[in-house]
């Protein structure tokens, strides 16, 4: 029988910066707080719920939480100089060098908001436990998708067959 596991793997690097995960967790707890003061009767303060500048130390702390919880999610592909410990968050996936390209920026994509998920979690699991329930299970369903993207980064599957 033959094995197909002899693809090239190419070292794939994404990285990402402070700010740009920090403007994305602005940004969400943004639309968050704005959500939720729509539908209160008594309107909330905003400002307790949103994540702000002021808020650097917690994110990251939590940045590199989640980074480190992603990668033990995605051990099998992750190479070993894959680091968080100074930014940029920096994972290096092996990836088959036969991969479409497109498949690259899925995964960018799903990175950020995988890591912006998790803290969000972290971050309302005091304040509002029930939106800290659905921020895990966007980060759960981020992780699928990646899962899955590597996945189909590796393309078809193909299996030998005998006819009789």
């Amino acid at each position: 029988m033959e094995n197909n596991n002899t693809q090239s793997l190419d070292k794939v690097t994404f990285a990402y910066t402070y700010d740009a995960v920090a403007e994305v967790l602005m940004a969400d707890s943004a639309y968050i707080a704005r959500s939720l003061y729509d539908v209160a009767a008594e309107k909330p303060s905003v400002a307790s719920i949103m994540i702000t500048e002021d808020d650097e130390e917690f994110v990251k702390a939590n940045i590199v939480t989640a980074c480190t919880d992603i990668i033990t999610r995605l051990v099998a592909y992750v190479d070993d100089d894959t680091q968080f410990d100074v930014e940029p968050y920096t994972f290096i996936l092996r990836l088959p060098s036969s991969r479409r390209l497109a498949i690259d920026s899925l995964i960018t994509h799903e990175l950020l908001r995988a890591i912006s998920a998790f803290v969000l979690a972290r971050w309302y699991e005091s304040r509002l436990p029930d939106v800290a329930m659905r921020q895990q299970q966007l980060y759960d369903a981020a992780i699928a998708m990646l899962r899955h993207d590597v996945f189909m980064a590796r393309g078809k599957v193909h299996r030998t067959t005998t006819y009789f």
